[in-house]
């Protein structure tokens, strides 16, 4: 796979989008859920990782699940080879997993920022793929780490 500029642009907007959505929804609508560390500030028996900062509210939904499955599902949509396109999906699950791990999110805000990043991503890639001619376009074919525009 070349390393081109098509890909990142469907990578960039994806990702701008879904952290535009994603930040608004915490700031505006969801502002005062609380994170796990604050909902279950009562209970002694929690596990807290040494030198993390635990957050009190802005929960819901995760920003670095969302960011996560982003990057890692467009990456995934532009790769042939099988075991990527896995690795990816592991790799953005990890994320999703350590956010609930560190007590900063609950399950459900993890879900739905991964949800809202698969949603957006494939939206993104669908009307770049299929709407637009710009996959085409001899500029955005243009390989970001070689010289010579065209390489495959």
């Amino acid at each position: 796979m070349a390393c081109r500029f098509y890909y990142g642009l469907i990578g960039l907007i994806s990702f701008l989008l879904s952290t535009l959505i994603v930040q608004s929804l915490k700031r505006m609508v969801f502002y005062d859920t609380m994170r796990p560390s604050k909902f279950f500030a009562d209970l002694t028996d929690l596990y807290y990782v040494d030198g993390l900062t635990l957050h009190s509210y802005f929960s819901f939904p995760s920003g670095h699940s969302s960011g996560a499955f982003t990057m890692f599902l467009a990456f995934a949509l532009f790769v042939e080879n099988q075991w990527l396109k896995f690795a990816c999906f592991v790799f953005a699950l990890l994320v999703a997993f350590s956010r609930v791990y560190l007590m900063q999110h609950f399950f459900i805000d993890t879900y739905f920022g991964a949800l809202i990043a698969v949603i957006i991503t494939l939206l993104v890639y669908s009307y770049f793929h299929y709407r637009t001619n710009l996959k085409n376009h001899s500029m955005l074919q243009r390989n970001f780490f070689r010289k010579g525009g065209n390489q495959s």
